[in-house]
């Protein structure tokens, strides 16, 4: 392939242009370039569904507290009014490793035999019961109410790995409270259900593109500076030695 064209008689920018637009061209038809997918900047969302427990765990202060008791709502109770304490856990939540956790809503159906005043308070704790996290509180009355404790967002003050989630010391722990004021200090905590639902989200991994297979025959696109750094004559000489290059 050969150009025919006076060399001398061009500017240094019309020269630079055109040297940049063959080595552009040369490198394009020596190799096929692989590329990477790169990874996305928002990772998917994700939620287990509410999970019920499946073992009645120590510490386990209630009376009736057999894990069949809080699984369906069927007006069977675990009951107390002493203030103590009763766990459940093995919630079987299956979150993949490398997943952030986001947030997680407990859902209880609880009563009082006080119409209003007392409470049931609800811990989590991710080593059998040692550690807890902070405390949330449903405001209970005589009639059974369902409360979503937590939320898509709510760590619940601990920051969570999959492996404390998904082990069976993560315990949901349930405890009679009875604040003062018109809560009755006998007043029964009566729970009906319990269950717990995590939020979290996996990162996008990138993907390799496939393999490019090599083929004869180049397709070539030439651009052009059409600027104002390019006067007539420069664009005139750069046209017709480009228009000789691809006529060639």
């Amino acid at each position: 392939m050969k150009v025919s064209t006076n060399l001398k008689n061009w500017s240094t920018r019309a020269k630079n242009g055109i040297a940049a637009a063959l080595f552009f061209v040369a490198y394009s038809s020596s190799a096929v370039v692989p590329f990477m997918v790169a990874p996305s900047a928002h990772a998917q969302s994700y939620d287990t569904g509410w999970k019920i427990p499946t073992v009645a765990q120590s510490p386990a202060g209630w009376t009736n507290s057999a894990v069949t008791t809080v699984q369906t709502d069927d007006n069977n109770y675990t009951t107390n009014n002493t203030g103590a304490t009763q766990g459940y856990g093995s919630f079987n939540f299956g979150i993949p490793n490398g997943a952030q956790i986001n947030g997680i809503a407990v859902s209880t159906n609880a009563k009082s035999t006080d119409p209003n005043g007392c409470r049931l308070t609800l811990r989590l704790s991710w080593d059998g019961g040692v550690s807890t996290t902070g405390s949330q509180n449903a405001n209970l009355t005589e009639v059974e109410t369902n409360f979503l404790l937590g939320g898509a967002a709510d760590t619940w003050g601990h920051t969570w790995t999959p492996a404390e989630l998904n082990n069976p010391a993560f315990l949901s722990l349930l405890q009679d409270n009875d604040p003062g004021g018109s809560c009755t200090n006998d007043a029964t905590t009566s729970v009906d259900t319990l269950s717990v639902r995590v939020y979290y989200n996996l990162p996008v991994q990138p993907i390799t593109n496939p393999a490019l297979a090599q083929a004869c025959g180049l397709d070539i696109a030439i651009v052009i500076d059409n600027s104002t750094s390019i006067s007539e004559s420069e664009m005139a000489q750069m046209k017709n030695a480009l228009t000789g290059f691809t006529n060639a």
